[in-house]
C-alpha cells in the first residue's frame, strides 16, 4: 500500500533524513526555508514536497510537472504542483485524502486560464475545494460534480 509505504518512509523519526527519490526522476526541490522547519506531523517541508510529488506522480505524467531537476512552471500539472507546495495556504499534508483532488482541480483550473474566467469564486483559495464556485462534494467530502457554464473557460 503506497500510503503505509509513504508514511514509513517520510515520518518516521527514525528516517527524518531519508530523500524519497525514484531514480529516474528527482524529487521537486520545495521553496527555501529553514531545514528544521516542520509541519504535517513533524516532517519537513522537503520530505513533504518528496512524498507529495511522489503521490501525484501516481496519477500525473511527471514529465509534465517536472523537467531539468525543477518544477515545470510551464504546464498545468508544473503549475498546479509549484501551488500545491508554495502557495496552497492549506499546506495539505501528503497522506491527506483530498490532496489529489485539489491537485486536480487545480490542474483544470491552470489549463482552462483560470486567471480569464469570469467566476473565480474562491478557487485557489485556502477554503476546502468543495466550497469552490461550480464544485459539489458528496458527505465524504469527495468532488461529484463540476459544473462551470458562463465561466469563459479556455484551453486543452
Amino acid at each position: 500500500d503506497c500510503r503505509a509505504k509513504c508514511r514509513e518512509q517520510c515520518c518516521d523519526e527514525d528516517n527524518d533524513l531519508k530523500e524519497i527519490r525514484d531514480a529516474d526522476n528527482p524529487s521537486p526541490t520545495p521553496p527555501p526555508t529553514s531545514g528544521t522547519e516542520t509541519l504535517c506531523n513533524g516532517i519537513t517541508r522537503k520530505q513533504r514536497a518528496s512524498v507529495t510529488f511522489m503521490r501525484l506522480s501516481l496519477i500525473s505524467d511527471v514529465g509534465e510537472m517536472y523537467e531539468d531537476g525543477k518544477i515545470d512552471t510551464d504546464t498545468p500539472q508544473g503549475k498546479a504542483l509549484q501551488w500545491i507546495l508554495s502557495e496552497d495556504e492549506r499546506i495539505l499534508c501528503p497522506l491527506d485524502n483530498t490532496l489529489e483532488q485539489r491537485y486536480i482541480l487545480a490542474v483544470l483550473y491552470y489549463a482552462t486560464q483560470g486567471v480569464d474566467w469570469t467566476d473565480q469564486g474562491k478557487w485557489l483559495t485556502e477554503v476546502s475545494e468543495c466550497d469552490w464556485v461550480g464544485i459539489d462534494c458528496n458527505f465524504r467530502g469527495e468532488v461529484d460534480t463540476i459544473e462551470l457554464p458562463g465561466f469563459n473557460l479556455d484551453g486543452e
